[in-house]
């Protein structure tokens, strides 16, 4: 019975210490700003596999992969937060160029409108429009 919980407890923190994606979109509101594109549709990116996007204004809703999607837009710019079941998980911030969004996303909460320097590349391809 010991064992069992001496190795329940790591796991018990290491799920504890994640942070909800209500907190983690604090960050949203404040990058958030007046869009000056449209990301709606349907996208796509070999490794995190497909994903649909709803953009009312500068909000975005979704998901891509197993990963629900929220996010903002400012200018040209998209800020991403994943999550699953209501925990973030990555954040990600694209810009547009012809028909897809390239950027960088990272496993950290961020700060303004920068990851950290460790950021991994990330692009999505447009699959189609939604009507």
């Amino acid at each position: 019975m010991k064992k069992l919980l001496l190795l329940t407890i790591p796991v018990l923190l290491l799920f504890s210490c994640r942070t909800s994606m209500k907190k983690a979109s604090a960050w949203l509101d404040a990058v958030q700003g007046e869009p000056k594109i449209n990301i709606e549709g349907e996208w796509s990116n070999e490794e995190w596999g497909t994903g649909v996007f709803i953009q009312k204004g500068n909000r975005i809703t979704g998901a891509l992969g197993s990963y629900e999607v929220q996010g903002a837009v400012n200018g040209e710019k998209v800020y991403l937060l994943l999550g699953y079941y209501n925990t973030f998980y990555y954040a990600a911030i694209l810009e547009p160029y012809k028909n897809i969004l390239i950027g960088k996303y990272s496993d950290s909460k961020p700060k303004n409108d920068h990851l950290r320097k460790d950021a991994l590349p990330i692009t999505l391809s447009k699959v189609r429009e939604i009507k």
